[in-house]
């Protein structure tokens, strides 16, 4: 049977807003990526671990203003206040908990406009290593020589073990736009030994934008595409189904773990990885001139 012509230019037409709609999705999945790459760059190193150490120092202040006010009758909650403070080589964004009276103090805290040095960093890396180990915590709170109270630290370590515990197995959403994977190699302390460790943090940034700590994982010894099973595996556990989007360092293993169980997923390299990774697969003329316009797009990102 023949088509009429109504007919053909109905296909036609069809055909071409096919087009359309598939350019005009290219394109906002194009601006979506490059709006998320622009974040990571203005994120700065390490942003997963920067945000647990936020979320460490946070909760231990706040379980220290519930200690305070119960010794302080008549006296409120009041509120956070902002304070950034210099961490190494992170600079932390932290809420400060203020009482009523404003009397209130958090002893982990240093003075205002102190930076603090390595052995605080440490402090806070075996806190989050050693989250499962109450008497670990209670140690590594011990050795900061703050003064706390048996029961006073009995109490941080017991509401922190909840916070953390709470990045390692809440339920996380279905589908996100992107996870960005970070790691930082340290020392840390177990059982009176130093060991070389990596914590890895995922960061996701679900679809509207918002970003949160996903999960934390130490690893002992070199990364493998098994341990990254295990982390990705972890994800998918608890209910984290589809990701448009990896940004990560470029870790041994890691590409082949999330190709076997995301394999719809772009794996991008962060922007130290990606010049390596240039300079390795293209030729010395073509990847100079390719890493000159690669660093013109990270200024005007940033």
């Amino acid at each position: 049977m023949f088509k009429t012509k109504t007919k053909e230019k109905e296909e036609r037409d069809m055909e071409k807003h096919k087009e359309v709609y598939e350019a005009v999705k290219e394109e906002i999945f194009r601006q979506a990526i490059e709006k998320v790459l622009g974040e990571v760059l203005l994120m700065g190193e390490h942003p997963g671990i920067k945000r647990l150490f936020e979320e460490t120092i946070n909760q231990i202040m706040k379980t220290e203003r519930e200690i305070f006010l119960k010794d302080s009758p008549g006296n409120k909650a009041n509120g956070f206040y902002p304070r950034q403070l210099s961490e190494g080589s992170f600079c932390l964004d932290l809420s400060v908990p203020r009482d009523r009276q404003g009397n209130f103090r958090p002893y982990i805290l240093p003075q205002p406009y102190q930076r603090v040095g390595a052995s605080y960093t440490d402090v806070l890396y075996s806190l989050i290593i050693n989250g499962y180990s109450p008497s670990q915590l209670q140690r590594t709170l011990s050795e900061l020589g703050l003064p706390y109270t048996q029961d006073e630290i009995k109490k941080i370590v017991e509401e922190l073990r909840e916070r953390l515990e709470d990045f390692k197995t809440r339920q996380l959403p279905s589908e996100v736009f992107a996870l960005f994977i970070d790691g930082y190699h340290t020392d840390i302390k177990q059982s009176k030994k130093i060991r070389k460790g990596c914590v890895y943090t995922v960061l996701g940034i679900d679809l509207l934008g918002q970003k949160d700590i996903y999960g934390f994982y130490e690893f002992f010894g070199s990364e493998s595409k098994d341990g990254w099973l295990r982390v990705l595996n972890d994800l998918l556990d608890r209910g984290l189904q589809k990701v448009v989007l990896v940004v990560s360092d470029d870790f041994p293993g890691l590409s082949e773990a999330i190709e076997a169980l995301y394999p719809q997923t772009e794996h991008q390299l962060c922007f130290v990885h990606l010049k390596r990774k240039i300079g390795r697969n293209m030729g010395k003329g073509a990847s100079g001139e390719f890493l000159k316009v690669l660093h013109q797009i990270k200024q005007f990102s940033t």
